[in-house]
């Protein structure tokens, strides 16, 4: 968290590497390019519906979007549950996390990546 602290405060001023570019679909089909958010700051936060520490990271996140999004910070979801979008959408959908008052569902753009099985597993051999 120092280091988003810092860059949001323009402590990171200068010529900054930048993030190799990459698209993904969000959960309802349209694409997130990260090149799309270029001098802003960008948490790519990669978690999972079944994951219960990713659970818990939620409402921080959320509370980071909702407190440094006018000022320049994004956080991008990526689910990497094994049955994607499938399991994902329903989840984002349904969930409600604290902020503020009330209880909201997540308040910044979520994909859902689907992984392979690694190899040498039981899903693996069976796809050969």
């Amino acid at each position: 968290m120092v280091i988003i602290t810092l860059a949001i405060s323009g402590f990171a001023v200068g010529r900054r590497p930048t993030a190799p570019d990459f698209t993904l679909p969000d959960l309802e089909g349209h694409q997130v390019v990260l090149g799309h958010y270029r001098g802003q700051v960008v948490l790519v936060n990669f978690w999972a519906t079944w994951c219960a520490p990713c659970r818990t990271e939620i409402p921080d996140l959320m509370k980071l979007q909702a407190k440094y999004g006018a000022r320049g910070f994004v956080v991008l979801g990526v689910a990497m549950d094994d049955d994607g979008r499938n399991v994902v959408a329903p989840w984002i959908r349904t969930e409600r996390f604290p902020l503020g008052a009330g209880r909201q569902s997540v308040n910044y753009p979520s994909s859902s990546v689907r992984m392979p099985s690694p190899i040498g597993s039981a899903e693996s051999a069976a796809s050969r």
